[in-house]
């Protein structure tokens, strides 16, 4: 057994001072990377991955990729088409539902003998002011009238019938329905007068809008007119008498000038060629009697007499006699 009092020791190194040698060290650069050139094999590399990312018609990568957007695309066209078609259909159906209110107000307006609905709107706004005048003038007439010419305005304001408001102005003093029929004059003078206005700023609008059309659509035939003055005069003269409206009348004008302008080219070629007949049937006339035959000849034969003037024939017969002939 050994000794409890002997102790063992453990015993370390003796610490050695650790040198410090950051400033003697040289820099490292074996860390630093450097892009070396690509090698054949590397540059085959990069060459093939760019023919394998060829792009079809500069966005899909491959032919079936680009045939589906095509695909696609063509559906992007059907649906922009359908929903043209969508919208022409819509206009075309609120032109003929406007159209057809606008008829059923011409209908109605004639039948209260009105010459249109614009005539019948401001005779019903006079009718109303006229109307309202009168009531707030009840206060002017005997109060025990009040009640039966209140019913006769209240008729005349239902019914447009001008025998009850005759009945109730019997009861109103002159002074008042003098100044009212003033102010119902004056009103529809103003009505009519605004009306006329808004038709003719909306006739000049509609007329700048032809216009424009017109030069869109037919640029030549226009530009034709500065140097055709019988095609400007007549234009002028349809459009003063309000036939052209729309590019459809334009081009009916167009093919109604142009008809009778190939009706007159040929006949002025027709005439041309005649007058060349005539002369020319006066010039082989002219040349046939000029045709000299000699005199000195013993015999003329059939040809030199149908050559031969009159006067030549005339004159070789007295000299020779028939025998000349013959």
């Amino acid at each position: 057994m050994a000794d409890e009092s002997t102790v063992t020791e453990i015993s370390t190194p003796a610490e050695t001072p650790v040198e410090d040698t950051s400033t003697n060290v040289e820099p490292d650069n074996t860390g630093t990377s450097t892009v070396e050139p690509e090698t054949g094999d590397a540059a085959a590399g990069t060459e093939t991955k760019t023919q394998e990312t060829r792009l079809y018609a500069d966005k899909y990568k491959s032919v079936e990729d680009l045939e589906k957007g095509y695909k696609e695309l063509q559906g992007v066209y059907t649906k922009a088409s359908d929903f043209e078609q969508k919208y022409n259909d819509l206009l075309a159906q609120q032109q003929a539902n406007a159209q057809r209110v606008e008829q059923q107000n011409l209908n109605e307006a004639r039948s209260k003998g009105f010459q249109s609905p614009q005539e019948q709107r401001i005779a019903e706004s006079v009718q109303v002011a006229e109307f309202e005048q009168y009531v707030n003038n009840l206060n002017s007439i005997n109060p025990e009238y009040i009640e039966a010419v209140r019913h006769n305005l209240l008729q005349y304001y239902q019914t447009a019938h001008p025998a009850y408001l005759e009945e109730a102005k019997r009861y109103f003093p002159p002074s008042i329905i003098e100044n009212v029929t003033l102010a119902k004059n004056s009103l529809q003078h103003r009505l009519i007068s605004e009306y006329q206005a808004q038709q003719a700023q909306i006739a000049d609008q509609n007329t700048r809008n032809l216009a424009e059309t017109l030069k869109t659509e037919f640029p030549d035939f226009l530009n034709e007119l500065k140097n055709n003055e019988g095609r400007a005069q007549a234009l002028q003269q349809f459009c003063n008498a309000g036939f052209i409206n729309s590019k459809e009348d334009m081009q009916a004008f167009i093919n109604v000038v142009s008809k009778i302008e190939a009706t007159a080219k040929e006949q002025a070629i027709a005439e041309y060629e005649a007058q060349k007949t005539i002369e020319k049937t006066k010039k082989a006339a002219q040349i046939s009697s000029n045709t000299f035959i000699p005199e000195n000849k013993e015999k003329y034969s059939e040809e030199d007499l149908e050559k031969m003037p009159q006067a030549q024939f005339d004159k070789i017969y007295a000299q020779k006699g028939l025998a000349a002939f013959i």
